[in-house]
């Protein structure tokens, strides 16, 4: 199967939590030819130690600062960047990713029963309800995402309308 072209070197997907985002970004990955970041990888890299540690030193108040300054310093090209949808709420991360390129926000099917949030949503939620949370960034997607795929497929078919999309 023939790389698509895309005319620009990124892609960030952005995935509310049940979404499989990690799968998905490997698998458009490997159909675009392009690395795969973890940006809870990334963040972690950038501090040397797990996002445990991280949030423990840095405490609840300035973990989101620290996000938003690793994500808002991304320089890379050719690549597919997953990343949670707690991304939705630092405008620093949300303007360099679009910057970087296409947005493609995941949002699970069935938003009745959304699952447990990440490290760092978790860290983000500020003395809000996990399902509060969720909904907020479900709401945002649409706002600072070029496309929302949100129809509950298997990771290769959502990485192959992905691409599609991207081709169009």
């Amino acid at each position: 199967m023939p790389v698509p072209r895309i005319d620009t070197s990124c892609v960030s997907l952005v995935g509310l939590p049940g979404t499989s985002l990690a799968a998905v970004a490997a698998a458009l990955g490997r159909l675009l030819g392009l690395a795969v970041l973890d940006a809870e990888r990334l963040v972690e890299a950038w501090y040397g130690c797990p996002l445990d540690m991280i949030l423990k030193n840095l405490g609840p108040l300035e973990f989101p600062r620290a996000v938003e300054t690793v994500l808002g310093h991304i320089a890379v090209q050719h690549a597919v960047i997953a990343v949670g949808s707690e991304a939705l709420e630092l405008p620093q991360a949300r303007q360099r990713l679009r910057l970087l390129g296409p947005v493609v926000g995941l949002a699970a099917a069935d938003p009745a029963a959304p699952p447990p949030l990440g490290a760092t949503a978790a860290a983000l939620l500020a003395g809000r309800a996990p399902a509060e949370v969720v909904a907020l960034h479900r709401r945002l997607l649409p706002q600072w995402t070029d496309t929302v795929i949100d129809d509950g497929a298997d990771p290769e078919t959502l990485a192959a309308r992905i691409t599609e999309w991207l081709s169009a």
